[in-house]
């Protein structure tokens, strides 16, 4: 393997295990959303049913762990708009 692919498997190894740690810090209804429907690509209406929530508390919850994820992950890579 060339240096440069090397050095793109590791960088790609980096983002996904800060994904999914800046996934796990989610709180666990939150992060049961964004799994089901970032995830698993489930639609918001099958995410609320298998949650129990609202269609509207699922678009809630999904829009602000999105926004959690993206400030963390912004802060870990040094990037310093969210």
């Amino acid at each position: 393997m060339s240096d440069a692919r090397t050095l793109n498997a590791a960088i790609s190894r980096l983002h996904r295990w800060l994904r999914r740690q800046a996934i796990d810090a989610l709180r666990p209804l939150d992060k049961a959303v964004v799994m089901l429907s970032d995830l698993e690509d489930l639609s918001q209406r099958k995410t609320s049913e298998i949650l129990g929530l609202s269609v509207a508390a699922v678009k809630a919850r999904l829009h602000w762990a999105r926004l959690v994820l993206r400030g963390q992950l912004a802060a870990s890579l040094g990037d310093a708009s969210p």
